[in-house]
């Protein structure tokens, strides 16, 4: 399906059969108790496009929104989108996600999933973990919010589709990863209704990524000390994936982000996510995030201050 979307041919990913991975078939756990990470793959993706994340922990948005000029404002916008999301399927399944989720690891607690029983025994339920990608992702915080045993979200790239997240703060630890969002307006010769000239600037640490409005409250927003936000230069929404890696036709390359990210992401994404959960699920000591971002200086830290702004504005 993300080939369709992206239009390529079915072989376009022929080169990733020759591609090393650390999985085993068969393999035996590991003795001792690990915490429980749940990933949740994007709306038209599949598990299997992020092998290359899910393979390093072994132990273990509405952009019509930012046009609005109040704070206010930007909320009725996003009301207004959330009422429309639910109701298509995008918005209807969200709920229906979260809640199957909670199921699996209801069932997987009481060991009463037979083919998972040696997993089951050394999962150690008050370490839970939650990510995602794209759609994914919110449903993560959607999960962790819920879940008193949740210990963080790594959000990767997704946007809003609820309410619920906007403007609140999330119960746990958070970190975010972004794409450019606006590298796609800043090719058009006439931007859409709405649109500012801002969107035409560089991407900087202001710029604003599909996923600011969650997971704080707004007055407060890119304060939280274990709240960190991130935004990876020169990569596509399509990119925050397995693709770089077994993508080799330019046409295809292009369309997931520019040479030098698809050189660095995988890097980059596995750094930030494994520091994030070492020091926040695991409970294991982490240099996250200044080791992932001594490694990595392209990395943009996210400033938050221009919501902060506009929050503090609209009190006076």
């Amino acid at each position: 399906m993300s080939l369709q979307l992206l239009r390529q041919p079915p072989d376009a990913l022929r080169n990733a059969a020759r591609l090393p991975t650390n999985a085993s078939v068969g393999a035996p756990p590991a003795d001792g108790l690990f915490p429980v990470v749940v990933f949740n793959h994007g709306y038209l993706s599949y598990p299997a496009q992020h092998s290359a994340l899910l393979q390093i922990g072994q132990a273990l948005g509405a952009i019509a929104a930012y046009a609005a000029p109040t704070r206010t404002a930007q909320l009725d916008a996003f009301r207004e989108y959330a009422k429309i999301l639910r109701t298509i399927s995008a918005g209807r399944l969200a709920p229906v996600r979260r809640d199957d989720v909670y199921f699996v690891l209801d069932r997987l607690e009481e060991n009463a999933i037979p083919a998972a029983s040696s997993v089951a025994a050394i999962v150690d339920h008050e370490r839970r973990g939650y990510m995602g990608n794209s759609f994914g992702a919110y449903i993560a915080g959607m999960l962790a919010q819920g879940d008193p045993r949740s210990r963080g979200v790594v959000h990767l790239d997704g946007g809003l589709w609820s309410y619920e997240l906007a403007d609140t703060e999330l119960r746990t630890p958070f970190v975010t990863l972004a794409s450019d969002v606006w590298e796609d307006f800043r090719k058009m010769p006439e931007l859409p209704r709405g649109m500012g000239p801002g969107v035409r600037e560089p991407l900087g640490p202001q710029t604003p990524s599909a996923s600011d409005l969650a997971y704080e409250r707004f007055a407060r927003a890119g304060l939280r000390p274990d709240g960190f936000r991130f935004v990876i230069p020169g990569i596509r929404h399509s990119g925050v994936s397995d693709l770089p890696e077994p993508a080799g036709a330019p046409v295809l390359r292009g369309k997931l982000g520019t040479e030098a990210a698809l050189t660095t992401f995988t890097a980059i994404q596995n750094d930030l996510v494994r520091g994030f959960l070492d020091r926040y699920v695991k409970g294991a000591p982490s240099d996250f995030p200044a080791r992932a971002l001594a490694a990595h200086p392209e990395l943009i830290v996210q400033d938050l201050s221009w919501l902060r702004d506009r929050a503090e504005a609209e009190l006076h």
